[in-house]
């Protein structure tokens, strides 16, 4: 997304990877390069951002619940709460079927280890991350050729059943307290 807003801001395109030779040149390598970047450096900024948590208030381990307000972690301590976010993050799925090992296939964390993008693409999958890889290399990089496979209903699975609204509305209390009043005036509204 980040390339195609340089496309208006010639001073920075060569940052970017982009050329003009008549039309906008994508160089797939140079843009690739500044994903990978960019993916390092949020990521660095998260683990800074957990690091100056002070180390008293952080718990690390395996947590489960043991009540409608309670996290037992490994044992050996108890937390209270009155709202609990639960982000465990993701790792890609690797179906048997598909043969992993072969340098055609690549899940969602190896096409952004890439050097250089295919011209043809099929994304199983059609849930958050598919459909977003899929829509972003077919705008930022002019693929045509996106196939996007998936068993069930496109756009279904966690982001289908809106359980991902728990990490952006209710990690905070006054944001908690806008998204419920949100939802009143949502309920309120004539069909």
């Amino acid at each position: 997304i980040a390339a195609a807003e340089a496309a208006h801001a010639p001073s920075r395109w060569k940052e970017f990877g982009l050329t003009l030779k008549g039309v906008v040149d994508v160089d797939d390598r140079a843009v690739m390069a500044r994903v990978q970047r960019e993916r390092d450096r949020f990521v660095g900024f998260v683990v800074q951002g957990i690091e100056s948590i002070p180390a008293a208030d952080r718990i690390r381990g395996y947590a489960r619940f043991v009540g409608p307000h309670r996290l037992r972690v490994d044992e050996h301590t108890d937390v209270e709460f009155s709202r609990a976010v639960i982000a465990t993050g993701s790792s890609p799925l690797h179906p048997p079927e598909f043969p992993f090992d072969d340098p055609r296939v690549h899940d969602s964390n190896e096409i952004l280890q890439l050097q250089a993008l295919p011209r043809r693409l099929v994304v199983v999958g059609g849930g958050v991350i598919g459909l977003a890889t899929a829509y972003y290399l077919a705008k930022n990089h002019k693929m045509t050729n996106i196939a996007v496979v998936e068993k069930g209903w496109i756009g279904g699975g966690n982001t289908g059943r809106n359980t991902t609204i728990i990490r952006s509305n209710y990690l905070y209390d006054e944001s908690a307290q806008l998204y419920d009043h949100a939802v009143k005036l949502w309920e309120g509204l004539s069909q």
